[in-house]
């Protein structure tokens, strides 16, 4: 669980650097830094980076539903315990009528 948690973190500070990279108008951060072209040897890095995003959107997807599917169900243990004490007949306590000396 906490594996899952590390993840879906990792994805979303990654995929937030690749839109910050990004501008649907072709400036941003990649166009400012015309040497990320050269570096890579790819011709069209622009399209690297949207697809990598893609990929980090649906990894952050399927993550946060495996976590939501393996989660532990608390919600039936809180309606049984609450549902003894009413068979009980739990009572709330009773506040103290004395008032509380002053030193």
């Amino acid at each position: 669980m906490v594996l899952l948690i590390i993840l879906a973190i990792v994805a979303s500070i990654l995929m937030m650097l690749f839109i910050l990279i990004q501008n649907p108008k072709g400036g941003g951060l990649s166009a400012t830094f015309g040497g990320f072209n050269q570096m890579l040897g790819a011709k069209r890095s622009t399209d690297v980076v949207e697809k990598s995003t893609w990929y980090l959107a649906a990894a952050l997807l399927a993550i946060c539903l495996f976590t939501a599917l393996i989660k532990p169900e608390r919600t039936a243990v809180v309606k049984d315990e609450i549902d003894v004490q009413m068979k009980e007949g739990f009572t709330a306590p009773a506040f103290d009528s004395q008032p509380v000396e002053e030193k």
